[in-house]
């Protein structure tokens, strides 16, 4: 292309971007960097709330300009998780009783259905390697639904106790054992 200076100029394709201007586009903003802890930290409850989120601690914690906390308030308010009060602060927002009540109904039903698939599927293997995982990580007391000779009985799974519980074969059949297992948990 000729300009009137006579001079002739390349017209522009994405030939000749480089690979850090790639770089550079995909890379999140801080504001978005500063929303993903953010959210992470309300959703976690490491800002309890009604918690003040004050501006220039947001800002020396994540060493960014007010723009992108700004930014980050912005969005976290749209999505329902900070009230922000004009001359008084931003404050994480209460969790509503029914959302929560909603929220725990919700996570009952996904996991009586994961449970029930899993109880489908589960292998005498599987439910022997489920069993050491549970003595190993289950260090508590924990209650026996389904076994009928022990229902209702409590037990330590910090020793060995949760072995004896679940007999071998013939006196109860590995979906009861599964079920038994799944229940303490």
């Amino acid at each position: 292309m000729n300009s009137p200076t006579g001079i002739t100029r390349k017209k522009r394709s994405l030939q000749g971007v480089t690979v850090l201007s790639h770089q550079r586009a995909a890379a999140p903003r801080a504001a978005t960097l500063v929303y993903n802890a953010l959210l992470d930290d309300i959703v976690s409850l490491r800002r309890k709330p009604m918690e003040l989120l004050n501006e220039k601690e947001l800002e020396a914690q994540f060493g960014v300009s007010r723009t992108p906390i700004r930014e980050a308030i912005i969005r976290l308010a749209d999505d329902g998780l900070v009230d922000v009060f004009p001359q008084s602060g931003t404050f994480v927002s209460r969790i509503p009783r029914r959302a929560l009540y909603e929220a725990m109904l919700v996570r009952k039903a996904l996991e009586d259905t994961t449970v029930s698939i899993a109880v489908e599927k589960m292998t005498p293997a599987g439910l022997r390697a489920l069993e050491r995982n549970l003595l190993i990580s289950m260090p508590v007391t924990v209650k026996v639904m389904s076994q009928p000779s022990i229902s209702s009985t409590m037990i330590s799974t910090s020793s060995s106790a949760l072995s004896p519980a679940f007999p071998a074969s013939g006196q109860s059949s590995s979906r009861s054992r599964f079920t038994a297992i799944v229940t303490a948990c």
